[in-house]
């Protein structure tokens, strides 16, 4: 069953948001994910915020963990905490 990470965020620095973005897509290749949505520019449907959103599937829920736990990805991670405020992070189950 697929497994989700999903992020949403303000971007409070471009220049470093720009490195983790640049970085970040190896180490979720290297446990079988695929980004599904990267959106820096979506359209408000509801509420008050326009953050960027994020959701990457993996095929498991181990893979998605060992992604978020990788030595790898630990420095790109503080990246994303220097350059982002007012966020959440979530694992998610998929439906089938």
């Amino acid at each position: 069953m697929a497994y989700y990470f999903i992020a949403t965020y303000d971007v409070t620095d471009e220049d470093i948001y720009a490195a983790y973005v640049r970085e970040v897509g190896g180490t979720v290749a290297k446990y079988g994910g695929m980004v599904l949505v990267s959106s820096r520019q979506s359209e408000l449907a509801e509420g008050s915020a326009n953050r960027t959103h994020v959701v990457i599937q993996f095929p498991s829920e181990a893979s998605a963990r060992a992604w978020y736990a990788d030595p790898d990805y630990q420095p790109l991670l503080a990246l994303r905490f220097a350059a982002t405020a007012n966020g959440s992070a979530v694992f998610a189950s998929g439906l089938q």
